[in-house]
């Protein structure tokens, strides 16, 4: 019936008529306004649940091809055998395909993307009508929606839930949502930062940075930090703050003091909050993500809702394990900006922690510093 619908389109009144169902075609006219594509698949279902057993392909075929209809190229195509619908056909996909079940992170993230076309997609993985609108009528936002289609899915299959399917179900050409099955159908190699060095190149690391060195500005030097042979940075650092850091230990600083001179422009603050540490990370989880039933006020929600975050956007994070690291991971400030929404949404004991770390990490900039 899908396939049906998807190519019935603007005749689906006059099949309603001819299948005597004018009071269901102005139900679903108003229902299902300017939506040409469901008011065909609704009317199809009316006349299935109508007739039961008596809805078979050869009545189907007699319908479409009434004069008043003239529709004899789709009951040819659909209703005289032979014809075997896109699903059958060999999915093509810059990629290679994932294995097995969908995993739980993909339909979580999946279903931020579906946006309207959810009911399709879920009909194309074989859900039952009734199901979908139980889902449409128990939630408001897309979201709840898709997010639910597909965790019905996966329950239902169990081990046959499988991206193949899923995969075959998005290249549907009455979906046609070829950039969501490459996202997240097809195995993508793990994305390697800027710094990113491979282990056999470690070796030769060293003798590159003392070549480029030689270009460098006299004030900056090249460091190279890393924690394992899979991970290396190379950073610029400045050179005057080395030095003013080894005069410090050896107490014999420029100013003729053991305190280094301030860095004006090097405030750790102004970094991304990547910079945290962990630790600092994990009590920012702890104060922020209460257990729901609390409802604290300021809580990661609050949070999200200051630096932006649509409702959708929102409830996807609580849709996670853990919302407030998915929330931070998203979003790009920096110390000082994560500070100061902290204080907004009232949560002075969330900043203070990050206060504390800065100012046990000696900052040297002239705020830090006086």
């Amino acid at each position: 019936m899908i396939e049906l619908a998807f190519e019935l389109r603007a005749d689906w009144k006059k099949l309603g008529y001819v299948f005597c169902l004018s009071n269901e075609v102005d139900r679903i006219s108003q229902d299902y306004r300017k939506n040409v594509f469901e008011q065909a698949y609704r009317i199809l279902l009316a006349w299935k649940q109508k007739n039961g057993s008596k809805a078979t392909y050869q009545a189907l075929g007699e319908a479409l091809r009434r004069r008043t209809l003239t529709r004899t190229d789709l009951a040819e195509k659909y209703c005289e055998g032979g014809y075997q619908g896109s699903l059958k056909t060999d999915i093509c996909l810059q990629g290679q395909l994932k294995r097995g079940k969908v995993s739980e992170s993909d339909v979580v993230a999946m279903a931020n993307d579906l946006g309207k076309e959810w009911m399709w997609v879920g009909r194309l993985l074989g859900l039952e009508d009734t199901t979908l609108d139980d889902i449409k009528e128990s939630h408001d936002k897309l979201y709840e929606c898709s997010y639910e289609m597909l965790l019905s899915w996966t329950q239902k299959n169990a081990a046959q839930a499988t991206y193949h399917w899923l995969a075959q179900a998005l290249l549907h050409r009455t979906v046609g949502m070829r950039e969501i099955a490459e996202k997240y159908c097809i195995e993508h190699l793990k994305s390697q930062s800027a710094s990113y060095v491979r282990p056999e190149e470690i070796q030769s690391l060293n003798t590159k940075m003392e070549q480029l060195q030689v270009h460098l500005p006299k004030e900056s030097v090249v460091a190279v930090a890393s924690n394992s042979t899979e991970n290396a940075e190379v950073k610029i650092v400045n050179k005057s703050r080395m030095e003013s850091g080894a005069e410090n230990k050896t107490g014999a600083g420029l100013s003729g003091t053991s305190n280094p001179l301030p860095v004006p422009d090097d405030c750790i603050r102004k970094n991304f909050i990547t910079v945290l540490h962990y630790t600092v990370w994990k009590e920012l989880i702890i104060k922020l993500d209460p257990p729901r039933e609390l409802q604290m006020r300021g809580d990661y929600k609050d949070l999200a809702a200051e630096m932006g975050f649509d409702v959708e956007k929102i409830l996807y994070f609580q849709s996670l394990r853990n919302p407030t690291e998915a929330l931070l991971t998203n979003c790009s400030v920096t110390v000082e900006e994560l500070c100061n929404k902290l204080e907004a949404i009232g949560r002075s004991d969330a900043r203070l922690v990050i206060d504390e770390w800065v100012k046990s990490q000696d900052c040297k900039c002239t705020a830090c510093h006086s």
